[in-house]
């Protein structure tokens, strides 16, 4: 998350019609085309995570499990504890 709040910083003080008042030494990636490479590279990275966390998360049953419940006695039983 920090490299795309970086990156992100790198592309806002990189547009014309906006004036940069942010400090020169947080942005990532030098100039525009580097700030959207970074950007991109840290999207990529955080979405195959996601993808993977949720891959396991529905082959292990894990979500069926804790968000699904078959009945009432068990939703009593959640809530409970």
């Amino acid at each position: 998350m920090l490299v795309m709040v970086a990156s992100a910083w790198q592309i806002y003080n990189s547009s014309p019609p906006l004036p940069s008042s942010f400090s020169h030494w947080v942005p990532l990636g030098g100039w525009l085309g580097g700030g959207i490479a970074w950007h991109l590279a840290a999207m990529w990275l955080l979405a195959g995570n996601a993808l993977i966390c949720f891959s396991s998360g529905m082959a292990g049953r894990h979500f069926s499990k804790v968000l699904f419940a078959r009945d009432w006695a068990e939703v009593r039983h959640r809530s409970a504890g």
